[in-house]
Formats: structure tokens, sequence, C-alpha cells
């Protein structure tokens, strides 16, 4: 079960795939743009530490982190740093309520 698994926030999961998935999808806006070099940012650690790390991810959302590696290597530079929540307020906000209305 999702509650007894993950505590108080049985979407915790989910969150850190939506994190990963905007980090592929901000990557891939970048190769279709034609940019050589990227400077991605997130506000989860985890994610990003596990996008910058070579090797074989085997978390929940290894199929995200495995794209997002794989679309790093097309770029001269490419970067995935965390920022702390409070300087991405606007993408906090819109995941918050988005979670709210269960979308």
């Amino acid at each position: 079960h999702g509650i007894e698994l993950y505590g108080k926030n049985k979407n915790v999961p989910f969150v850190f795939a939506v994190e990963a998935f905007a980090c592929v999808q901000s990557t891939q806006l970048g190769l279709n743009l034609g940019f050589m070099e990227v400077e991605i940012e997130g506000d989860a650690l985890s994610v990003a530490k596990k996008l910058q790390r070579e090797g074989i991810d085997k978390s929940d959302i290894c199929a995200y982190i495995r794209d997002g590696q794989g679309l790093n290597e097309r770029f001269c530079t490419c970067q995935f740093k965390h920022i702390h929540r409070s300087t991405n307020g606007v993408a906090h906000l819109l995941a918050t309520e988005g979670l709210k209305k269960g979308e």
C-alpha cells in the first residue's frame, strides 16, 4: 500500500517521476532548439544527482534517469543542477496545485 510504504505523502514517487520527466523534457527541448550547452535546474536534489551521475540507476524512476542521461551525451555540456524550492516558486506552486486537483 502506498500509505504504509510512503508514510504521510503517498505521492512522493509520483513527484520524483514528474521532476525527472520535466528534466528529460527540458533536455529534449534544448536539443530541439539546437543548444550545445545547457543547464537544467530542478528542486529535487536526488533527481539532479541521479541525472548527473554515471552508471545504472535502479530506482522507481530509472527509465526517466536513463533517458535523461542518454540525451545528456548529445550536448557539449549538459548539467543538471539542484536549486532550492524557494527560488523555484512558480514551478512549485503549479506542481502543488496540480497535486491538489489530481492533475
